[in-house]
């Protein structure tokens, strides 16, 4: 797991990221992993990387961007978003040239079966893969008709609407396989499900319903040379669909004129950033939301059954009341609570930091996230040595701290050759 957080004001943005890398299912962590790249060697953008390490969780990111920025070289983008598009262009190349049709194929069908085992059939990834019972067929028929009801009639995402049925079907064959030896074992008709399994397996892919956990998420940051303040542009990246890229906008912030002149913006695990932030743990906040609701329900009826007796359609009034439309005033007043007395002093005091400020806060709010996992009984998924760096429009990037695989000292012609290649 991750921590990444991106301070933006006017001078400029500083982004700070810890080094764990969670591997085996969370069975083993390493504090060795770099998180933040700088997009181009000459010019002030930078990227970083929080959720599955590898492209197509093939290849490292960390190969796939620096071939981009030789790539790259010397040309300048107008704007971050446009950095961002052309390297997504860059992806679509190094795709083809990169990984075959089998490679695209066996990461799809890795989804596609985790979908089956952990939606379908309701496994968790850490149990043994013994397909089901046959007792467990009624169940399994209707989660397949439930999904396939909410999804039928929704058409595909946009970067995903040219791929047919069939095409998706021939590539995931050798999972369709597996299932029908599971219903063959558990002594059900796989013929009389098939129709349904195929076309709910396509629609969750088509539609992107199954939010693939092992996704990518990128933050390119910095500035385009017609951008005189910095932004930040997020986007979440799943594994392709047959051979075809996908991904979604996730968050964009560009600082400009007030109240718009400073941005925090937290990244991966998010909850202890946002309680300093806000000044309400997320988790919490969501606790205290289910249990006000939950309590005035229950106050509401306690109320109409006193009254009951008496006055039915008084009673019967009482457990009418609005209660979703009370939750959304209080959550409203909760919120104007938190960005009057927390948010917005916060922001205006960023607003005025300089670089050197800008940097230890968003050191300090990754190890502020840090010391919570290290003090808890949870697993350390944030940790170790806290890479930070500061991109203005004048020096460009800058590391403010930086750790390296080897003794710099020991080293130098790696920074004489630095700039060699494009």
């Amino acid at each position: 797991m991750t921590a990444i957080v991106g301070v933006l004001n006017k001078q400029a943005v500083a982004v700070a990221a810890d080094s764990a890398v969670t591997i085996g299912s969370g069975r083993k962590i390493y504090n060795t992993a770099n998180k933040i790249f700088t997009l181009s060697k000459r010019h002030p953008v930078g990227v970083a990387i929080y959720g599955n390490a590898r492209f197509n969780s093939s290849i490292p990111w960390e190969i796939v961007i620096k071939m981009y920025r030789d790539q790259l070289g010397d040309t300048t983008k107008p704007t971050i978003r446009e950095y961002a598009s052309d390297f997504f262009d860059f992806l679509e190349d190094y795709k083809n040239k990169y990984l075959s049709q089998d490679t695209l194929n066996k990461v799809l069908c890795r989804d596609v079966y985790s979908f089956w085992r952990e939606i379908i059939l309701e496994q968790l990834p850490t149990d043994e893969d013994k397909g089901f019972n046959n007792d467990d067929y009624s169940a399994i028929k209707e989660r397949l008709s439930k999904i396939y009801n909410e999804n039928a009639a929704a058409p595909p995402v946009d970067r995903l609407n040219a791929i047919t049925k069939e095409v998706f079907l021939s590539a995931v064959n050798v999972i369709l396989e597996v299932i029908a030896k599971q219903f063959e074992a558990a002594g059900c008709d796989y013929s009389a499900d098939k129709d349904l399994i195929e076309t709910v397996l396509y629609l969750v892919f088509i539609g992107r319903v199954f939010s693939d956990p092992s996704y990518s998420g990128l933050a390119f940051f910095g500035y385009g040379d017609d951008e005189i303040y910095p932004s930040i542009y997020r986007v979440r990246f799943y594994d392709c669909v047959i051979s075809t890229l996908y991904w979604e906008d996730e968050a964009y912030a560009q600082v400009g004129e007030p109240p718009r002149d400073s941005y925090i913006c937290p990244m991966a695990q998010q909850d202890e950033m946002s309680a300093y932030i806000t000044g309400v743990n997320p988790y919490m906040e969501d606790a205290f939301f289910q249990t006000t609701d939950a309590t005035f329900r229950l106050l509401l009826e306690s109320i109409a059954k006193l009254v009951g007796d008496e006055n039915n359609p008084l009673a019967n009034n009482i457990r009418g009341i609005d209660i979703d439309g009370l939750m959304e005033d209080y959550k409203k007043s909760i919120e104007k609570v938190k960005q009057q007395k927390m948010i917005s002093p916060l922001m205006k005091t960023v607003s005025t930091m300089g670089k050197e400020d800008l940097a230890e806060l968003a050191e300090n709010l990754i190890y502020q996230t840090s010391l919570k996992r290290h003090i808890t009984p949870n697993l350390e998924s944030v940790g170790g040595p806290v890479d930070v760096a500061v991109i203005s429009k004048g020096d460009g990037f800058i590391w403010i701290k930086r750790k390296h695989y080897f003794n710099p000292a020991l080293n130098q012609a790696f920074f004489d050759n630095y700039f060699q290649h494009k």
